[in-house]
């Protein structure tokens, strides 16, 4: 009885133990991958990710990441440690603030000038095809006026 009881006792400590490590492990390992998903490599590979680019730099910018991580530096620390080291080109997508803001506003604006564009040809085309139908009807109905009044005469 004491033994399994003992027993018990040691499972859960270490139950606790490892479920404590383990959710202490996996948020340095998300907060990791989205620092280094933020950063691009710049060694020629085609600005991959840093988190999936496998060339040397790469990983010696993975190991300053963790390293950084474990002494305890925050994520705007870091990011902004790389950015002062090799500018902005480092950074997967530009910050919003400043000229890079035109960067984020560019997408939206091409869209909407582009369906204003559209919008005025198609309805460019619209105002020239409207007269030359409308003439056209009012000249049949003109016609078949016509008609109906001189097949009345002559049966009235």
């Amino acid at each position: 009885m004491f033994l399994r009881r003992n027993f018990f006792s040691v499972i859960l400590a270490l139950s606790l133990v490892i479920v404590v490590n383990t959710t202490a492990f996996a948020y340095d390992v998300n907060l990791f991958k989205e620092i280094t998903n933020k950063m691009v490599c710049l060694c020629g590979c085609g600005k991959q990710k840093i988190y999936e680019c496998e060339c040397q730099q790469a990983e010696t910018i993975r190991n300053e990441v963790k390293k950084m991580l474990d002494e305890g530096k925050t994520e705007k620390e870091i990011l902004d440690y790389y950015v002062k080291r090799d500018g902005l080109e480092r950074l997967a997508a530009p910050p919003t603030k400043g000229f890079n803001y035109l960067a984020w506003m560019m997408p939206g604006i091409g869209i909407l000038a582009g369906g204003l564009f559209v919008n005025y040809f198609l309805r460019k085309k619209q105002r020239i095809e409207l007269p030359a139908s409308n003439e056209k009807q009012e000249n049949e109905t003109a016609v078949n006026y016509s008609e109906v009044e001189e097949e009345l005469k002559k049966y009235l």
